[in-house]
């Protein structure tokens, strides 16, 4: 799968707690409607490493085009340390 131009830390994003991407989510005050979505990728954190942004578990990233034309990397944490949920963590040209 193609990777973001743009990476930032994980922000939150309002969805239903549902590993299938949403159709609409909220992001950084902003509601979206999604037009598309591939994916999932499945990444695990590293079982060695205790780093504080990987306590969500392991995550389904989606690549998530909006009706706006941005395309957006969204991932589906399915919770450890911390509660599931939906998150944005970087955008494509």
């Amino acid at each position: 799968m193609p990777r973001p131009l743009l990476l930032w830390r994980p922000e939150p994003v309002t969805a239903p707690d549902t590993p299938r991407p949403p159709r609409t989510f909220r992001w950084r005050g902003r509601d979206w409607q999604a037009s598309a979505q591939t994916g999932p990728e499945r990444i695990a954190p590293e079982w060695w490493l205790d780093d504080p942004d990987w306590r969500s578990g392991p995550r389904d990233y989606w690549r998530v085009d909006t009706d706006r034309g941005e395309r957006l990397w969204l991932f589906y944490a399915h919770g450890g340390a911390t509660s599931s949920g939906w998150f944005c963590q970087g955008s494509f040209a």
